[in-house]
């Protein structure tokens, strides 16, 4: 679970997001948290809890349970009040702080923290903690009784950088759902520095509000990932045909997600076949929300026997492909063990087709005297089925692609060519040149004039294996994703001898 956040300027290169787990709301919306490795030592992890679950279910280890009573009787309750980043309550040991929700509200997020999510409704209050020994720790809000987000970052003061949020899906009441906080930060180091901010729901009753720092151990630490790993989040997931899968593997801390397309009046059906004794497996078949990409859309349908081996059906009743995820997680509470080996045995799949037509086309002449050309071909290898090919263009010239919302033509005359893509009003353009990502379509032109992939991300080293995840961000500061039903624009730009530039002719793929 190796991963690199990367903070540059807007027009050369994105964020690349990594592993996330997940939980669910009182509402019963599937939400997930963000996991990131941070100066090559702190790993952190947000848990999967869930609300409204048969038997009241709490997705969370017991371990972590007994920890947090523990804290609870023995530990000091300090009462806290730093409402600004540039003075928190400097803490610097494990133990219970308590702090009130109910004065001001938080108004705008202070930069450089944009990364952490934080609803601007909730009072917000800043810790500056030191770790005191080196190890894994869990922070969290458990024993809160109203509304609560945690955000944490490292370093500390107003100059610090993202490293997790959890706005309040960690745990529950078994009465009233209170949505806690928790986050698991992995591989501290003993003076590590972390600015920690909570917040609550400002209320006219005065709640009692809890930050909890422990230290945490992990029982499935030393697991071995399968090879279909990182797929601990929804933006992660891998795209699944029919077939049999065996021997794969999944712990209370890293689920395991996988997407398929379902084509109109098929069922798919989904089987996982394990042995309860060892972990205690479940699932949950999930539609795509396409407009908070971290969070679970509609419950299609779940596995929750708590015996051997879980099956899963849904028909897609509409007139389209639909685009479902499947996620694989250990239930916590009922679970034996916090990991298991499992097979999946997947049938009623298939790849979305995709239809293209073309726009700006055919492009001004490039210095060869010919248009570049843009194709779209299938690609058993893109996680959208779809791999982007270019020919004609100039010999040893660079070029990656573009994608935008709506397209544009005749376009916006630039160097020898025209950027095809409507600018206006709420659309958006992106590049797919993000460093060290699948978002990354960085090419070179042969002698014959066809674009070769330089940096691996296509499948048979020629043009561009586009990926789910889209490379600009969108509600939240999440990078939204491709899903069936959705119509995408993409274009090449590529250079030119003598320092001009141009563009290939314009691809409208409705997926």
């Amino acid at each position: 679970m190796n991963g690199l956040r990367l903070h540059i300027a807007p027009l050369s290169l994105a964020k690349n997001r990594n592993p996330i787990l997940y939980a669910t709301d009182s509402a019963n919306r599937e939400n997930q948290r963000i996991g990131h490795r941070i100066s090559n030592h702190s790993l952190i992890f947000g848990y999967a809890y869930s609300f409204c679950e048969p038997q009241g279910r709490l997705h969370m280890k017991n371990s972590l349970l007994l920890t947090f009573l523990a804290a609870a009787i023995a530990a000091p309750v300090a009462q806290a009040q730093a409402p600004d980043c540039s003075s928190a309550t400097v803490i610097t040991t494990t133990g219970q702080w308590s702090w009130l929700a109910n004065r001001g509200q938080a108004q705008t997020e202070y930069s450089p923290g944009s990364d952490c999510e934080f609803f601007p409704s909730h009072a917000d209050y800043f810790f500056e903690w030191t770790a005191p020994t080196t190890g894994h720790f869990q922070i969290d809000t458990l024993g809160s009784t109203w509304d609560t987000q945690l955000a944490i970052y490292a370093g500390s003061g107003c100059t610090t950088s993202c490293v997790d949020y959890d706005f309040g899906t960690g745990a529950i009441s078994s009465n009233f759902p209170i949505p806690t906080s928790i986050i698991l930060l992995r591989d501290v180091t003993a003076g590590d520095v972390f600015l920690i901010r909570v917040g609550g729901l400002s209320e006219s009753h005065t709640p009692t509000d809890r930050l909890n720092i422990n230290e945490y151990t992990d029982p499935c630490i030393d697991g071995t990932d399968d090879a279909l790993e990182d797929n601990e989040t929804l933006a992660h997931a891998i795209p699944f045909d029919d077939g049999s899968y065996a021997n794969l593997w999944v712990s209370h801390a890293d689920p395991d997600h996988f997407s398929f397309c379902v084509a109109p009046g098929n069922t798919l059906q989904v089987d996982l076949l394990f042995t309860h004794a060892n972990g205690n497996v479940q699932a949950k078949l999930l539609s795509t929300n396409t407009t908070y990409p971290d969070w679970e859309g509609t419950r299609l349908d779940h596995g929750f026997t708590n015996t051997d081996n879980e099956s899963l059906t849904w028909t897609n009743t509409s007139a389209t492909n639909e685009q479902v995820t499947l996620r694989v997680f250990i239930n916590g509470e009922t679970s034996p063990s916090d990991c298991n080996d499992y097979d999946l045995i997947v049938s009623g799949s298939g790849p979305c087709d995709f239809t293209a037509n073309t726009f700006c086309d055919p492009m001004d002449p490039n210095s060869t005297g010919l248009s570049t050309n843009l194709s779209a071909s299938p690609s058993t290898t893109a996680e959208t089925r779809l791999r982007l090919e270019v020919n004609q263009g100039p010999p040893g010239q660079f070029g990656y692609f573009l994608v935008g919302t709506a397209p544009s033509a005749p376009g916006l005359a630039l160097g020898q060519g025209h950027l095809c893509f409507d600018l206006g009003g709420f659309q958006r353009l992106g590049r797919y040149n993000v460093a060290g990502s699948p978002m990354n379509s960085l090419g070179r032109f042969q002698p014959d004039g066809t674009l070769n992939n330089i940096v691996g991300t296509s499948g048979n080293g020629k043009g561009f294996d586009v990926p789910a995840s889209l490379p600009f961000n969108w509600f939240y500061g999440q990078n939204i994703r491709v899903v069936a039903g959705q119509t995408w624009h993409y274009q090449l730009w590529h250079r030119e001898p003598n320092g001009n530039s141009n563009f290939s002719n314009g691809l409208s793929v409705l997926f």
